[in-house]
This record gives structure tokens, C-alpha cells and sequence, in this order.
């Protein structure tokens, strides 16, 4: 918590000012930094440590609550994405729902028109959050956005070109997972 405190003096937030959007800007910042490992390749708990004040600060009325992230209407490609994954291979709900908040981040993240993802755009993506994330957290997230991506081509809801790239991109995802796994832990 001291590096949290250090950082939000720094920066010049008041209580009031130590939302989501100061964890978000903290974790990216750690990220470009490469500080949310320590050297042995385990895990700092920074991120989840301030998101849990987050959490209480909200809770008493300290900061302004998040909106919640669940909306009522799940988004149309993810319906379709469940769909497709049931018929076409036979997947269980309990492995969807496994899926389901990878892919919305993905979606809130590149934008809801598949047309208009790239490569770049997707590595970035899963770096970013895979970095925030365990082993477990971050094999899921790849095989849930290497998933995703087989659905759009096969609907042909990508962007011609996307398809050279979707390999690469699963590559990455795969070789990200499992470098994590090769984390020697401390």
C-alpha cells in the first residue's frame, strides 16, 4: 500500500480523486514500467491491494461508485459468439462463462466492430491484460480471445487481412501464456 500512497502524493490526487480511473492509470503505469512482477517473475499484488481499498472507499461513500460493468443486454456478438461456440463445438456454459468478461473487455476495448480490429490492437491488448493477471487468469484470457477471433473469421466479421494476422496473434497469446507458466515462483 505505501507504493500506492507514494504514487497517489506524486501525482497530486485527494481522497476523493482515488477512483477506478486512478487504479487504471496506476496499473498501466506499472506496466510500462515492468513493475508489476518482482525479478523472480511472481506476482505483485499492487494492483489488487488498491483495487480492494477501491472497493471499501466506494463501499462507504468516500468516492464515487463505478457504474456497474454487468449490463442487462449482453452484447450481440457475444450472444453470437456463445451460440456459435455450443453448435460448432459442443462448449458448456461453464466454459463460456468462463469467457464471457475476457471478451467483453476485448469489446470495450477494440469497439464493438470487428471490422475494424488489427493486430496491433489485439497484441496490445492482451499484453496489457495479461500482465495484470495470473497464470490462470492469463491462459483463460488467451484461449478466450484466440476463440473470439476463430468465431469473427469464420463469420467473416473481420477485416480482410485479419486472418494473416490471427495466427500470429494466437501465436503470441499462446507463447504469452506460456512464458507465464515459466515463472519461477519465489
Amino acid at each position: 500500500m505505501v507504493d500506492f500512497t507514494d504514487w497517489a502524493e506524486a501525482e497530486g490526487l485527494a481522497l476523493r480523486d482515488l477512483d477506478r480511473g486512478a487504479l487504471n492509470r496506476l496499473c498501466s503505469q506499472l506496466a510500462g514500467r515492468n513493475s508489476l512482477r518482482y525479478p523472480c517473475g511472481k506476482q505483485r499484488q499492487i494492483c489488487h491491494s488498491v483495487c480492494l481499498l477501491i472497493d471499501f472507499l466506494e463501499a462507504v461513500g468516500a468516492v464515487e461508485s463505478r457504474p456497474p460493468h454487468i449490463s442487462t443486454q449482453e452484447p450481440a456478438l457475444l450472444l453470437q459468439f456463445r451460440e456459435w461456440m455450443r453448435t460448432q463445438r459442443g462448449t458448456l456454459d461453464i466454459t463460456l462463462n468462463k469467457y464471457r468478461l475476457p471478451i467483453i473487455d476485448l469489446l470495450d476495448d477494440l469497439g464493438t466492430e470487428p471490422s475494424a480490429f488489427n493486430a496491433k490492437g489485439l497484441r496490445e491488448f492482451l499484453l496489457r491484460r495479461a500482465s495484470y493477471f495470473s497464470q490462470g487468469k492469463s491462459k483463460n484470457l488467451a484461449t478466450a480471445v484466440r476463440m473470439f477471433l476463430r468465431f469473427l473469421i469464420a463469420r467473416g466479421y473481420c477485416a480482410p487481412g485479419l486472418e494473416t494476422h490471427h495466427s500470429n496473434c494466437c501465436e503470441m497469446a499462446a507463447v504469452l501464456a506460456a512464458q507465464i507458466s515459466l515463472y519461477p515462483r519465489c
